[in-house]
């Protein structure tokens, strides 16, 4: 039965929690979170923004892996996957409510109209698509906006905080195993190249 090597930890390591790691770190994912929020709401005018939310969005597991990373480094190798996993999720949780109240603000009071108006050019995208199915569904969408059904900013918000927690739960428990696959060279703590 093969054991881990006795790590000796320095008299000044402090140990924090992994809700104290995932909500610090939470505030900084919080900011590339609404980055990626309103470079979306602004790709319609602006093409390039489209190609920054796609790369923003492949980098989130890269952003996580680099926070986990760091916080394995930090105790020596010595995280379970289990406070891994869980300071990942509280990497989500935190940066999404954060970034999820910047997007109530702006989707209810700074452009209360750009829910309705991305569903005007859905109409028009389907009502000019000759598809059959298309004008159906284009008849769906004018009739939810005619019968004041469309979901409110809050809601949409909410749905996507959910989301985001939800696979970010999934991705941090991967993560956290690939964290724990690399281990920590003990001569070298404080080295960069741990990452």
């Amino acid at each position: 039965m093969a054991s881990a090597p006795l790590v000796i930890m320095p008299e000044n390591a402090t140990y924090r929690s992994p809700y104290r790691r995932g909500a610090h770190d939470g505030l900084t994912f919080a900011i590339y979170l609404t980055v990626m929020f309103f470079a979306s709401i602004y790709a319609t005018g602006v093409a390039m923004l489209s190609l920054l939310v796609i790369l923003m969005m492949i980098g989130v597991p890269f952003v996580i892996y680099y926070y986990l990373r760091r916080a394995y480094v930090e105790d020596y190798g010595t995280t379970r996957m289990s406070a891994l996993w869980m300071h990942g999720i509280m990497i989500f949780l935190c940066a999404s409510l954060l970034a999820g109240a910047v997007e109530v603000i702006w989707l209810r009071w700074v452009q209360p109209t750009y829910i309705v108006d991305q569903l005007q050019s859905v109409i028009e995208f389907y009502e000019g698509s000759g598809w059959e199915r298309g004008e159906e569904m284009a008849e769906v969408l004018r009739r939810m906006i005619d019968n004041h059904l469309v979901p409110s900013a809050i809601s949409i918000v909410m749905e996507m905080i959910w989301l985001s927690v939800f696979t970010g739960s999934l991705l941090s428990a991967l993560l956290a195993l690939l964290v724990r696959a690399r281990p920590v060279r003990p001569s070298s703590h404080s080295d960069n190249n741990q990452f």
